[in-house]
């Protein structure tokens, strides 16, 4: 069995891969104050009763990447990274010397592979849309998540107050939170139909769109032009196929 290891800027998850099959999933929070053993004793519960001998992980948050690094191999697993530089068995057209993330990679390189040339439209702490045209990744948007915005309207004001994502029943309010519930939930449906248009018109031609990320349920709810696919494991079976990619080639 093979362990998929997601650590992302707000949780970490891990995914348990019998042959192609997830059988298990669990999230924990991304808690910089732990330390590798911490981790461990997590891991080691979360997976108990699974014969996991390898791991493949991917992070995008630096403060994490050993500590996780190091509970896993702790676990007597063998531990593979996902890397800028890791072989992930498509071309990129963008500039070589920028690195990409281990999310973007892992997202692209299983959204093409099992649905072809797309959009990735990745919904979590940041949203990014990821293009992949003709085999080739040619660029990616990033914005800001909706719980990234609903902070930031909080930091960045005297009087706005931090509120609990909720879906609106309309696209505007009659108070304060109502009407940050508006903004925040119908504006970022509105930016990503209005970047996927854009892009297209761009490209010159139209794409499948595949939605992926935590929040994405409640954006898909809301959105006027449904996602064509949405695959809440696409990371997880992301880093699988980089891993069997990098497996054959060893």
């Amino acid at each position: 069995m093979l362990l998929a290891v997601d650590i992302g800027n707000t949780n970490i998850g891990l995914a348990v891969f019998d042959g192609e099959e997830i059988v298990k999933k669990i999230k924990t929070p991304a808690d910089t104050n732990l330390t590798h053993e911490d981790y461990q004793r997590i891991f080691t519960d979360a997976i108990n009763g699974y014969e996991i001998t390898e791991a493949v992980m991917g992070s995008v948050l630096a403060e994490l990447t050993l500590p996780v690094k190091n509970a896993l191999e702790d676990m007597v697993l063998t531990v593979f990274e996902v890397t800028s530089d890791t072989y992930c068995g498509f071309a990129m057209s963008s500039d070589k010397s920028v690195k990409k993330g281990a999310d973007i990679l892992a997202t692209n390189c299983a959204a093409y592979n099992l649905y072809g040339d797309c959009i990735v439209v990745d919904a979590g702490t940041a949203t990014t849309l990821q293009i992949m045209d003709k085999g080739v990744f040619i660029g990616c948007v990033i914005a800001p998540g909706m719980l990234m915005g609903a902070r930031a309207l909080h930091e960045f004001t005297s009087l706005l107050p931090l509120i609990e994502l909720k879906k609106p029943q309309k696209c505007w309010g009659m108070n304060t939170v109502e009407c940050m519930e508006a903004g925040i939930f119908y504006g970022h449906a509105a930016m990503i139909e209005g970047m996927i248009s854009r892009i297209e018109e761009e490209a010159g031609h139209s794409f499948k769109t595949i939605g992926t990320g935590g929040t994405i349920p409640e954006l898909i709810s809301i959105m006027k032009r449904p996602l064509d696919i949405v695959d809440y494991d696409l990371i997880y079976k992301g880093l699988k196929i980089i891993y069997d990619l990098n497996s054959k080639k060893s």
